[in-house]
């Protein structure tokens, strides 16, 4: 089996957007290895890499289907920073530090830090605090 590790970097800017049926393979697989894994195919929709044009109705039939295949506690609101992300929204800072002060709890859920963060456009002192502190006591052996 794959690691969470081994699948994210196979994806890693390289996930199949217009290939409705390897795409929804990689979410199936995804939501076996792990929560993280599941949020990063979340990050990859909300957020293809430069050069990569995707129809957002793609995306967004993409999201759904990881919706459908996986059950987490932060699922929801993720998956509405997501949304947001693909119809070209952007949230609050107020908002943002909100969802990344629920992520937080949840240790290693890298991805899912990494689409509250990114959903603000700007990033500003307190988002850079709060990311960065989550991500060292994630690292430590303290939680």
């Amino acid at each position: 089996m794959t690691t969470e590790t081994e699948f994210i970097d196979s994806i890693d800017c390289r996930f199949p957007y217009m290939d409705t049926k390897a795409a929804f393979t990689l979410i199936e697989r995804a939501c076996l290895i792990s929560p993280n894994a599941a949020f990063t195919i979340i990050h990859e929709l909300a957020r293809p890499p430069r050069g990569v044009s995707v129809p957002a109705a793609q995306l967004r039939q993409l999201l759904s289907r990881l919706e459908l295949s996986f059950d987490h506690p932060l699922k929801d609101v993720v998956v509405q920073l997501a949304r947001a992300m693909i119809d070209g929204q952007l949230i609050s800072e107020s908002q943002a530090l909100d969802v990344m002060q629920q992520i937080s709890p949840f240790r290693n859920e890298f991805a899912a830090l990494a689409i509250a963060y990114f959903a603000l456009g700007d990033h500003s002192d307190a988002i850079e605090k709060l990311y960065n502190e989550t991500v060292e006591r994630w690292s430590s052996d303290l939680t």
